[in-house]
């Protein structure tokens, strides 16, 4: 794998469709944020990242950035955040120019082929634990909870 950064002829995949489909398969379509069809462009273009020939050199800068927005690298921000602490758990503290950090993310990235798995593993979990307790949190208030709100903000 190739993680120079001298991509050459090697054209990242999302270069290659229109700007207007790109920001919808990437999540950065503000219209469509949130929604069903968002979140299901947005797995589309995370499947097309997996065969991104530039793919662990743009999610390397994505960390580095600490870029907040779309799939970047095929992950999401917080599957962004995952990678970046298990690389941080590995001792992972790259320093220097932000090139020179992106560089040694990605070699880092490169050496641990399982990291994204994980990461997705990880994301995977938590989210199913924050439903499972949102779910839990509306089941014990109920109706009297608004009534306590509602108290509240008059006392």
């Amino acid at each position: 794998m190739n993680i120079t950064g001298n991509q050459g002829s090697r054209t990242p995949l999302c270069r290659q469709f229109p700007r207007r489909w790109a920001d919808r398969l990437w999540g950065l379509d503000e219209e469509l944020t949130g929604t069903r069809t968002g979140r299901e462009l947005a797995r589309a273009g995370a499947l097309i990242c997996r065969e991104c020939p530039v793919r662990v050199v743009c999610l390397a800068s994505a960390i580095v950035r600490k870029d907040r927005s779309g799939i970047l690298g095929g992950l999401s921000w917080t599957m962004r955040k995952q990678v970046t602490r298990l690389a941080a758990l590995d001792g992972l503290q790259p320093e220097g120019s932000e090139r020179k950090r992106t560089m040694d993310f990605a070699r880092w990235l490169a050496a641990h082929p399982d990291a994204v798995a994980k990461a997705r593993s990880i994301e995977s979990r938590n989210r199913a634990f924050r439903r499972t307790a949102e779910k839990a949190a509306k089941a014990e208030d109920g109706p009297e909870a608004e009534v306590r709100s509602a108290q509240s903000a008059l006392f």
